[in-house]
């Protein structure tokens, strides 16, 4: 099952919208249908980060533990996933400045996802 781990969150985060964030980031990979897992089947952690520098600016998201029955299919599920998590992570941080999600073990093809605020205001980037 997904475990999600997700670093550079603001430290200034109180404990209600961390729950919320979890909850929310749990619904989007069960979203998924391909994955065909419940958001109870989601694990999320957030390590705290020793230098507490830049905190709320960049997010990095690791997504482990998928495994696929037929790989030739996990290329468009990696895709999804990754769009997903990048996506609400940048609803629930809106002023974060660079959002990454990396599944592992990484295959850059297929699984990456690197979206930035842009000087025009827009948020995106090259998902897979």
């Amino acid at each position: 099952m997904p475990i999600l781990i997700v670093y550079g969150i603001p430290t200034e985060t109180d404990k209600g919208t961390l729950e919320i964030f979890s909850e929310l980031m749990r619904n989007r990979a069960a979203d998924i249908e391909e994955l065909g897992i419940t958001k109870e089947q989601v694990s999320i952690f957030f390590p705290s980060d020793l230098m507490a520098q830049g905190l709320g600016e960049e997010i990095i998201i690791f997504v482990e533990g998928l495994v696929f029955e037929n790989p030739d299919g996990a290329s468009k599920i990696n895709k999804k996933i990754v769009t997903n998590l990048v996506d609400e992570a940048h609803q629930s941080f809106p002023k974060t400045r660079v959002i990454e999600c990396i599944v592992r073990p990484l295959n850059a093809k297929q699984s990456f996802c690197s979206a930035k605020l842009q000087q025009d205001g827009t948020f995106w980037g090259d998902c897979g």
